[in-house]
Protein backbone atom coordinates (compact mmCIF):
# COMPACT_ATOMS: atom_id res chain seq x y z
CA UNK A 1 0.00 0.00 0.00
CA UNK A 2 1.81 3.16 -1.10
CA UNK A 3 0.42 5.85 1.64
CA UNK A 4 3.98 8.43 1.59
CA UNK A 5 6.69 9.07 -0.41
CA UNK A 6 10.03 10.91 -0.21
CA UNK A 7 11.84 11.56 -3.70
CA UNK A 8 15.15 12.41 -3.37
CA UNK A 9 17.91 12.87 -6.01
CA UNK A 10 21.79 14.52 -6.48
CA UNK A 11 24.25 15.44 -8.24
CA UNK A 12 28.03 16.20 -7.33
CA UNK A 13 27.14 19.96 -6.18
CA UNK A 14 22.82 19.91 -6.00
CA UNK A 15 19.67 18.22 -4.73
CA UNK A 16 16.41 17.64 -4.67
CA UNK A 17 14.04 16.13 -2.20
CA UNK A 18 9.89 16.42 -2.76
CA UNK A 19 7.92 14.71 0.53
CA UNK A 20 4.48 13.60 0.40
CA UNK A 21 3.30 12.03 3.37
CA UNK A 22 -0.48 10.26 3.50
CA UNK A 23 -0.90 11.23 -0.04
CA UNK A 24 0.40 9.45 -2.73
CA UNK A 25 -2.94 8.99 -5.31
CA UNK A 26 -3.91 11.53 -8.56
CA UNK A 27 -4.30 14.49 -6.89
CA UNK A 28 -2.85 17.93 -6.39
CA UNK A 29 -1.42 18.29 -2.85
CA UNK A 30 -0.65 22.15 -1.78
CA UNK A 31 2.27 22.30 0.20
CA UNK A 32 2.05 22.13 3.99
CA UNK A 33 4.49 22.52 7.21
CA UNK A 34 6.62 19.46 6.51
CA UNK A 35 3.95 16.61 5.62
CA UNK A 36 4.04 17.96 1.74
CA UNK A 37 7.51 19.74 0.72
CA UNK A 38 9.99 20.27 -1.56
CA UNK A 39 13.79 21.38 -0.88
CA UNK A 40 16.84 22.31 -3.26
CA UNK A 41 20.22 22.05 -2.25
CA UNK A 42 22.97 23.56 -3.80
CA UNK A 43 26.17 23.18 -2.08
CA UNK A 44 25.99 24.13 1.54
CA UNK A 45 22.82 26.33 1.08
CA UNK A 46 19.48 24.78 1.41
CA UNK A 47 16.45 26.06 -0.09
CA UNK A 48 13.29 25.12 1.47
CA UNK A 49 9.20 25.08 0.93
CA UNK A 50 9.03 24.95 4.80
CA UNK A 51 10.35 28.12 6.39
CA UNK A 52 11.96 28.48 9.74
CA UNK A 53 9.02 30.83 10.84
CA UNK A 54 6.67 27.81 10.49
CA UNK A 55 5.23 28.99 7.07
CA UNK A 56 4.86 27.09 4.18
CA UNK A 57 5.43 28.61 0.26
CA UNK A 58 2.72 28.85 -2.37
CA UNK A 59 3.23 25.78 -4.59
CA UNK A 60 2.27 22.07 -4.58
CA UNK A 61 3.25 18.67 -6.13
CA UNK A 62 0.86 16.67 -8.33
CA UNK A 63 0.41 13.39 -9.43
CA UNK A 64 -0.04 12.71 -13.02
CA UNK A 65 -0.32 9.04 -13.13
CA UNK A 66 -0.13 6.31 -10.76
CA UNK A 67 0.42 2.64 -11.83
CA UNK A 68 0.41 0.25 -9.09
CA UNK A 69 1.19 -2.62 -11.03
CA UNK A 70 4.23 -1.49 -12.55
CA UNK A 71 5.06 0.68 -9.82
CA UNK A 72 5.63 3.29 -11.65
CA UNK A 73 4.75 7.68 -10.36
CA UNK A 74 4.20 10.62 -12.35
CA UNK A 75 3.62 14.12 -11.32
CA UNK A 76 5.15 17.86 -11.05
CA UNK A 77 6.16 20.47 -8.28
CA UNK A 78 6.40 24.06 -7.81
CA UNK A 79 7.50 25.86 -5.13
CA UNK A 80 9.76 29.11 -3.68
CA UNK A 81 12.32 27.64 -1.79
CA UNK A 82 13.93 30.65 1.06
CA UNK A 83 17.22 29.92 2.35
CA UNK A 84 17.13 29.37 6.51
CA UNK A 85 17.69 33.14 7.19
CA UNK A 86 14.91 33.82 5.15
CA UNK A 87 17.20 36.23 2.67
CA UNK A 88 17.25 34.29 -0.57
CA UNK A 89 14.61 32.63 -2.76
CA UNK A 90 14.58 30.37 -5.47
CA UNK A 91 11.28 29.62 -7.38
CA UNK A 92 10.83 26.80 -8.86
CA UNK A 93 8.42 25.78 -11.93
CA UNK A 94 7.02 23.33 -13.91
CA UNK A 95 9.14 20.74 -12.10
CA UNK A 96 8.73 17.17 -13.65
CA UNK A 97 9.30 13.53 -11.78
CA UNK A 98 9.00 10.05 -13.25
CA UNK A 99 10.13 7.36 -11.10
CA UNK A 100 9.60 3.66 -10.31
CA UNK A 101 9.17 2.90 -7.18
CA UNK A 102 9.29 0.40 -4.18
CA UNK A 103 7.07 -0.54 -1.23
CA UNK A 104 8.19 -0.56 2.09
Amino acid sequence: NLDSFLLFSADASTSMGLILYNAPKIDVYNLTWAEKSCTYTEGTNIFSSDYSDFTTSAGNIAITELNKTDKTIKGTFNFIGKNEAMTVTKVFTKGEFFLKYSEQ
